[in-house]
């Protein structure tokens, strides 16, 4: 039986009331526009995979971000368990894998592997030009959080607080690391692991980051993050590298820079709820409870923030040349000027984006919530 987080399952609760009946489904449009627009958007195609498959407000969200492949195709995973290989340049459905099994995380394409973990704990390689299965591994718990590549070796994370390291090639078992799980709420559990020049740097819900040897999962060190918070300690974003700093976040702790090698705090920020972390050009862009921050990576100051409606949830964000772009659960895409803040467009879908969105080659990629898959051409140039 698997186990999913608490934060998944407070935001069902929380958020029934933004569940919309069925009915006609409109185009997605922009809107909202505080400022002359400067990102011009253009629908290349869309794919209505509810109304395919015949699940249309059934659910509330998908979780399963896409990828690219080596071969040009556009890969993400469903609610429903289905894994979905799409031409970048049409949207064609080049092969489909039914697992039967919810997908929850965005997948990890490496060494013309694709990887991915399922909401049953099973974590799965599959050979990204026919979906082809090359192995499976059981991990015993939800995997809600991407794996991550390092030479001949993946490290997994899953919901009973257990890092996996695994042959890449193979599928074979080489180490696990584990911590108490917390009988507190978390509002996620586990991030995806890092991986950099031969170390593994870690999140638990009990708010330590822990970096481990991938070797053999030997300790480098460790650093409680909690700051003495007994509910909602865990480290919900995964730990970001940028040259000799590592920058990681806890739902309650805040946001950290620490010293890569010692894990020695460099300055810390008193935020509530930082999801995921991006980096660009020396400024961090994130979400927080009291809105989207771009921050300066070496003093921790922000350049600015951008306020978000207070009972949306973001996911992202993803830094373009000139634009930020940010899904949010119930009101759609959100795009920002990069070096203001200020708001560029929003594309309102009419249910919203929990999986983060996807920058290529000035194409933009998008699965909604109600299911439907979108591809855009924006221009995303430098000004």
């Amino acid at each position: 039986m698997f186990e999913i987080s608490w934060k998944r399952a407070l935001t069902l609760v929380l958020l029934m009331a933004s569940i919309e009946g069925c009915g006609v489904r409109a185009q997605p449009r922009v809107g909202r526009q505080e400022a002359p627009l400067a990102l011009q958007f253009q629908i290349l195609w869309t794919h209505d995979f509810a109304l395919e498959q015949g699940f249309w407000g059934a659910e509330t969200q998908e979780f399963g971000g896409p990828v690219e492949t080596s071969n040009g195709l556009i890969v993400f995973g469903n609610r429903r368990g289905d894994i979905f290989a799409l031409s970048k340049a049409d949207g064609t459905i080049a092969w489909t894998v039914d697992i039967g099994e919810p997908f929850v995380s965005e997948p990890l394409v490496v060494n013309d592997t694709l990887y991915l973990g399922s909401a049953s704990g099973l974590l799965y390689a599959l050979d990204p030009r026919n979906g082809r299965k090359i192995w499976e591994f059981d991990t015993g718990a939800s995997i809600e959080a991407r794996v991550s590549v390092e030479g001949a070796t993946l490290v997994a994370a899953n919901a009973l607080n257990r890092v996996y390291a695994l042959n890449a090639k193979t599928g074979e078992f080489k180490w696990r690391k584990e911590r108490s799980k917390v009988n507190d709420f978390t509002m996620f559990g586990h991030a995806s692991p890092t991986l950099h020049e031969g170390v593994v740097y870690a999140g638990f819900s009990d708010g330590w980051l822990m970096a481990y040897a991938l070797e053999d999962g030997a300790t480098v060190w460790g650093r409680d993050l909690s700051k003495g918070n007994a509910r909602f300690r865990d480290i919900d974003a995964a730990p970001l590298v940028v040259g000799d700093a590592l920058f990681v976040a806890s739902f309650a702790g805040g946001l950290y820079r620490l010293e890569l090698a010692t894990g020695e705090v460099v300055w810390h920020r008193e935020l509530e709820g930082v999801g995921e972390l991006s980096e660009s050009d020396g400024v961090l862009y994130f979400a927080s409870r009291d809105g989207v921050h771009a921050t300066d990576s070496f003093y921790g100051e922000d350049n600015w923030v951008a306020p978000l409606n207070a009972f949306d949830i973001a996911c992202g964000p993803e830094p373009g040349a000139r634009n930020l772009y940010v899904g949010l659960k119930n009101e759609g895409l959100l795009v920002l000027d990069r070096q203001t803040g200020q708001r560029v467009a929003l594309i309102d879908s009419g249910s919203g984006f929990s999986a983060p969105p996807l920058l290529v080659d000035n194409r933009l990629f998008l699965f909604s919530n109600d299911s439907m898959f979108y591809a855009y051409s924006v221009d995303d140039r430098p000004l």
